[in-house]
């Protein structure tokens, strides 16, 4: 059986194809914005640098149908951060998931 694909519904998968090729590096560029933003603004005092050095936002898995992007805070003692409320970062998280979203909502409204 063969099916015949009409040029529009070819240029919109080739359309597709190069909007979701950039997925990954525009989820990233949200996470490490969120990730800049909560290394600067936190309250609480990072003598030694460690961690905002390990503060950091990344895509961690970019497969055929999701990708998975995550904000991390990679040091022990983190969760005494963000349990005393030094860290913003659960809203940050709130916020980075809600602007990938979007992201992604207007990537599927580029491609229709």
């Amino acid at each position: 059986m063969r099916v015949r694909v009409s040029s529009q519904a070819e240029t919109k998968a080739s359309r597709a194809e190069a909007e979701f090729g950039r997925v990954p590096a525009s989820l990233e560029a949200i996470a490490e914005f969120h990730a800049e933003y909560l290394r600067d603004t936190d309250s609480y005092h990072d003598r030694s640098g460690d961690l905002r050095a390990h503060t950091v936002g990344r895509v961690v898995d970019a497969g055929a149908d999701a990708v998975t992007v995550e904000l991390v805070m990679d040091e022990p003692y983190a969760s005494f951060v963000r349990r005393l409320g030094f860290s913003d970062f659960y809203d940050l998280v709130k916020d980075m998931s809600r602007n990938c979203n979007r992201a992604m909502a207007a990537i599927g409204a580029r491609i229709r």
